[in-house]
């Protein structure tokens, strides 16, 4: 299980998430950072917070084809949390471009559109059972 928490809470007291997020992890729930580069935190708070993900937000694959800055930011964000052993998720993949790009980028996870839209319980159950059958 993970529990994901977004950049915003960062603004809230420190000991008092550092606590709570510690709590989680001794639990064995993992922590994930919803939304990373577009809140409050800083770089300090992944050395400083259990952390055990981070997920890359959609404004920076929106684009990311053709935009080197773009390419750069997240390839830098991508290397660091690599360095730091935490585990990564893209949210927002919607073109088949967009997947290809983080597709061939190792231990990264991809979330959107793309992969799959929202859907019920049951949905999703049966959309699994047809990709396992598959392999």
């Amino acid at each position: 299980m993970e529990v994901e928490v977004t950049e915003s809470i960062m603004v809230e007291s420190f000991e008092i998430i550092y606590s709570t997020l510690s709590q989680l992890r001794e639990k064995g729930i993992k922590v994930a950072i919803d939304d990373f580069g577009i809140g409050y935190s800083s770089l300090s708070y992944l050395t400083k917070l259990p952390i055990d993900t981070i997920k890359i937000d959609k404004s920076f694959v929106d684009g990311i084809e053709s935009d080197s800055k773009k390419k750069l930011m997240v390839s830098t964000i991508m290397e660091m949390a690599k360095i730091m052993s935490l585990e990564i998720v893209v949210e927002g993949v919607e073109s088949k471009e967009q997947y290809e790009y983080f597709a061939d980028v190792n231990n990264t996870k991809i979330q959107g559109y793309y992969i799959a839209k929202p859907m019920a319980e049951q949905q999703a159950i049966n959309k699994i059972k047809k990709i396992l059958m598959k392999k």
